[in-house]
C-alpha cells in the first residue's frame, strides 16, 4: 500500500450539482475524523457551476482533491475516484447526500477494532428526517461472521454507507458497473457475500436526500417493473464475475 498520511478516502461522484455540493462537502469538512481522510471529488462532465465549487474546496484543504471523468455514470465516477485512494479504507458519499459529524470516526473505529472486512452505517432521510435502513438490524452495534449469520443485510446495505477495506477493489471483478442503474448492487453484494466479518454499527450517520415528490430511480424501485429486470441483470452478472473466485472468505449463501 502507498504511503499515505490519512486513514480512510471518501469518494464523492458529481455531476452538475452545484446546488447540493457544498452542502455535501461541508459534512465531511465537519466530521471529527475529517483530518484523516482524503476527499476525492470527482466531476463527471459537470457543466454547471459544481467544479468551480469543488476547486474552491481542494485549494482550501490539503486533504481535498479534485479529478474528472468522462461518462460512465455513477459507477464510472466511483471507479475514477479508487486510484488515488490508496488508503486503508474507502467509503462513499453522494454529492445531494450529508455525513452526521461522526460518522467516518464512528466507523473506523468499529473497522480497527473488530478487523471487520466492512462496516455497515445506518442511515435516515432528509429533508424529511425518518429511518432508511431497518431499525432492527442497526439498533446496536455488532459484528457477524459473515453474511450467512443475517442475510437481510445483502438487501438493506447501501454502498454509500459503508466502509471498505480498500483492498477490496484491488480485484478489478469488483469495480462498479458503468452506465447502468443500480451500478453499486454488483459491489455490495460481492462485498458482504465476499467478507470474513462484518460490523454493523448503531451510528445513524448518513443522510439520504428523498424528496417525496421526485421518482427518482430509488422511490420508483419498488414500482417501476423495469427494476426486476435490471436487478435480474446485475445479480446475474455479479455470479459471472465471482463464480471462479477461490477465495476461503466465500461463505456458503445464496442472496
Amino acid at each position: 500500500m502507498t504511503h499515505t498520511p490519512w486513514d480512510v478516502a471518501v469518494i464523492v461522484p458529481f455531476l452538475n450539482a452545484e446546488a447540493t455540493l457544498a452542502e455535501a462537502v461541508d459534512s465531511l469538512v465537519g466530521q471529527t475524523a475529517f483530518e484523516r481522510m482524503h476527499v476525492i471529488l470527482v466531476d463527471n462532465s459537470s457543466t454547471d457551476g459544481s467544479p468551480a465549487i469543488a476547486a474552491a474546496y481542494a485549494a482550501a484543504h490539503p486533504n481535498i482533491e479534485v479529478t474528472h471523468r468522462v461518462g460512465g455514470g455513477c459507477g464510472g465516477a466511483r471507479n475514477a475516484g479508487l486510484p488515488l485512494a490508496v488508503e486503508p479504507y474507502v467509503t462513499f458519499l453522494d454529492a445531494d447526500d450529508l455525513l452526521l459529524p461522526e460518522s467516518v470516526e464512528q466507523r473506523l473505529a468499529l473497522a480497527t477494532s473488530t478487523g471487520s472486512d466492512v462496516v455497515l452505517g445506518a442511515m435516515e432521510t432528509f429533508p424529511v428526517v425518518r429511518p432508511y435502513t431497518p431499525v432492527d438490524l442497526y439498533a446496536h452495534d455488532r459484528v457477524v461472521e459473515g453474511v450467512a449469520e443475517d442475510r437481510r443485510l445483502v438487501h438493506t446495505a447501501n454502498v454509500s454507507a459503508i466502509l471498505f477495506r480498500r483492498d477490496f477493489f484491488d480485484d478489478p471483478a469488483n469495480q462498479f458497473l458503468e452506465d447502468m442503474p443500480f451500478e453499486d448492487v454488483s459491489v455490495t453484494t460481492a462485498a458482504l457475500v465476499l467478507a470474513r466479518r462484518i460490523a454493523v454499527s448503531s451510528y445513524v450517520g448518513y443522510r439520504y436526500r428523498k424528496d417525496p415528490a421526485a421518482a427518482t430511480i430509488m422511490s420508483t424501485a419498488h414500482s417501476r417493473p423495469g427494476n426486476y429486470r435490471d436487478h435480474l441483470t446485475i445479480n446475474a452478472l455479479v455470479h459471472d464475475r465471482h463464480r471462479h473466485d477461490p477465495s476461503p472468505r466465500k461463505p456458503s449463501v445464496t442472496c
